[in-house]
Formats: structure tokens, C-alpha cells, sequence
């Protein structure tokens, strides 16, 4: 009993996948890339061409392709471009399942899927019917072209933009027992028969279904990135935590590093400053101490850092200053004398001092004695 519901089980899983499917993801296999990393993996791309182009693996196995874009996330995307290669002798079919990208108002597409086959045929849409899912048809390869426009918001929050591909390799038939005809009328149509009935459209006109109403297989995961998202801030927060501690300690130690050198240089030469000052002072004021009085004011200014050569005198110096006349010179006085051991008289027109009315007396009365 537990044997025969095991095969049930792979039967039922068999039915749902086919035989055999290789599924991707566009953003984990490095299909599209974010926009800051766009110009780099396009260098990458031009020294590789290889990189871009997805080898079709063997003819019983076919490929999905899918992923999902909310709100957040497709912003971060602007493009994905890679190539679909059959294996040599084989073809391809491509079916679009699902399909859900922005229009205008006037129905012009937003967010674009862009497919070239070797002919050179373009074929650019940003929707797939429900009826019957949009396919194509290679003998040799596929390229195809993903554009989103991160700079258009999605109507609300709870909108996604998804895309669902399926590829399936063809040949021609030869009439064994695994093969299925998509094309009655096609030579180089057939796949794989167990493609058939495993409720994913492979043939273009859904021939290996029972009706093109097939609901999509669901392989699809939006891609929030919540962990790396997450990851990143951490790193983020570490090497900023570390760059502001290097340079708090950076600033600190200048700040100790700074007294000590201001210290040893005003200890050697603001010392060496205010003794060449004072000698100075002393030399000048016995120079000129005989010559009268002496305005001795030295008011020197010790800057941090200074040599002693740069304390200069910004007065002149006593020599060159214009000493005040004498007394004497202001004042000159004559000195008459009357006889060998007579008085000294001071005449009153040169003496400013004297009053008049004295001078008068003191002749008077020598005219008495007389």
C-alpha cells in the first residue's frame, strides 16, 4: 500500500513538471541585474559574449524561466537581456505563459519584452492572450530582452510585475515513439513526448495539451531580497561604527600631541626671548641715562611657536630720535658783570622769570649805596 501510493505521488509530480524541467529565476541566476551593477555586467558581457547565452540542455528537458517584481523591487531593475541556444541539429519553441506588464492609457507598453529570432525578426509586446499564449519558433536561437521602467511607479503597493517563459527544444521528426508533432504540416516540429499533458503549453498551437486554458505552473517567488537587505545594513552599520571610532582617535591624540610640542617650544624659546629683551632694555638705558630721561616701556608679545628672530623692535631705535633741546638753548641768559668781584646782573628783556617791578628796585638801590 505505502509502495503504491509513493508512485501515485510521482506519477502526480510527473503530470504537474513533466518529465523534466530545469527552472530559473531571472535575478538568482543572474539574468537581470540591478541597475548599479548594469554597467558592469554589460563590460563583463562584451569581454564574454558567452555569459548571455543559456545552453538548451538535452532534448527530453525543457526550461522555465520566470520571476516577479512588487512594488519595491523593480526598481532596482532596468534590464535583462540573455539568449536562448538550442543544442546542434535542434530548434526551439518558446511559450509566454504568463505575462503581466504596464500599458498607457493609450495602450502603449511601459515595461517591454522584447524577442529576436536569427532571422533578425523583432517581436516587441508587454502582454501574452489568455486564449491562446504567445509562442515562438527558432531553427537555432532566441534572444530575448526584459525592460522595465523603474522610474513609472505601479499603480498601488499590492501590484506586481511578473513574466513566465517556457522553452522547449525541437527536431526533426523521424517518426520514433518519443516524439510528439506540434505542426501537422511542420517538418522540424517535434518534442519530447513526455512534454504531453504535464499542464505546461509547450507546442505553439497547445496541441500537447488538452485546451490552451492550461493554468500556468506556479514557480514564480517575488524577489523583496529582505535577507540581503538586511545583511547589507548590518555591514553597513559595522564600517560606519569603525570609520567614526578611527577618526575619534585620530582627534584625540592630536589633541594630547599638541600641548606637548607648544610646551617644548615655549620652554626653549620664549625663555631665550624675554632674556634678549631684558639685556636689550638694560644696554639702551645705560646708553642714554646721562642724556636725561629715559621712557623705558618694553611691551613684548610671546606668540606660540615663534623664533626668537621674530621679535623685533617695531619703534625706532633712541639714536635715531629727535632728542627735545635743552634748557638752555629755550632759555639763554646773558651774565653782566659790574666789576672783578661785583654781582651778576640778569638782564629783564632776556628773562622771562623776572618781573619788571623787581629789576627796578634792585637798580635803585644800588644807585643808594653808590
Amino acid at each position: 500500500m505505502v509502495q503504491y501510493s509513493i508512485i501515485v505521488l510521482l506519477v502526480a509530480l510527473c503530470g504537474a513538471y513533466g518529465i523534466g524541467y530545469e527552472k530559473y529565476d531571472l535575478v538568482s541566476s543572474e539574468i537581470c541585474y540591478e541597475r548599479r551593477y548594469s554597467l558592469l555586467a554589460h563590460f563583463d558581457s562584451l569581454l564574454d559574449s558567452k555569459k548571455l547565452v543559456r545552453l538548451m540542455p538535452d532534448f527530453g528537458t525543457g526550461v522555465m524561466y520566470g520571476q516577479s517584481w512588487n512594488s519595491s523591487s523593480f526598481k532596482r531593475y532596468s534590464e535583462c537581456k540573455f539568449t536562448l541556444q538550442a543544442l546542434p541539429g535542434h530548434g526551439l519553441f518558446l511559450t509566454v505563459r504568463k505575462l503581466n506588464m504596464r500599458q498607457d492609457a493609450k495602450g502603449v507598453c511601459i515595461d517591454t519584452v522584447t524577442v529576436k529570432q536569427s532571422n533578425s525578426k523583432k517581436v516587441k509586446f508587454c502582454y501574452t492572450p489568455k486564449d491562446v499564449p504567445r509562442s515562438f519558433a527558432d531553427p537555432s536561437y532566441l534572444k530575448i530582452t526584459i525592460r522595465l521602467d523603474h522610474f513609472a511607479p505601479l499603480p498601488t503597493v499590492e501590484d506586481s510585475l511578473y513574466i513566465q517563459l517556457v522553452a522547449t527544444q525541437k527536431r526533426e521528426c523521424s517518426g520514433s515513439k518519443d516524439e510528439l508533432r506540434c505542426d501537422p504540416f511542420g517538418a522540424q516540429s517535434c518534442i519530447h513526448k513526455s512534454f504531453a499533458n504535464d499542464g505546461t503549453i509547450n507546442c505553439p498551437n497547445c496541441i500537447d495539451e488538452p485546451s490552451c486554458e492550461q493554468e500556468p505552473v506556479e514557480i514564480l517567488s517575488v524577489s523583496n531580497n529582505k535577507e540581503k537587505v538586511v545583511l547589507t545594513a548590518f555591514v553597513s552599520l559595522i564600517l560606519t561604527a569603525i570609520i567614526f571610532c578611527a577618526c575619534f582617535l585620530c582627534l584625540y591624540k592630536s589633541r594630547q600631541w599638541v600641548p606637548l610640542c607648544g610646551a617644548g617650544n615655549g620652554g626653549s624659546g620664549g625663555s631665550g626671548s624675554r632674556d634678549h629683551v631684558n639685556r636689550t632694555g638694560r644696554g639702551r638705558a645705560q646708553q642714554h641715562g646721562r642724556g636725561g630721561n629715559i621712557v623705558a616701556g618694553l611691551h613684548s608679545i610671546e606668540l606660540r611657536g615663534s623664533s626668537n628672530d621674530d621679535l623685533r623692535p617695531s619703534a625706532p631705535s633712541m639714536e635715531e630720535k629727535d632728542l627735545p633741546p635743552s634748557y638752555d638753548a629755550l632759555f639763554p641768559t646773558t651774565a653782566v658783570a659790574s666789576g672783578t668781584s661785583g654781582p651778576t646782573t640778569v638782564s629783564a628783556a632776556t628773562s622771562p622769570t623776572i618781573p619788571k617791578s623787581a629789576s627796578m628796585d634792585r637798580e635803585a638801590e644800588e644807585d643808594r649805596t653808590k
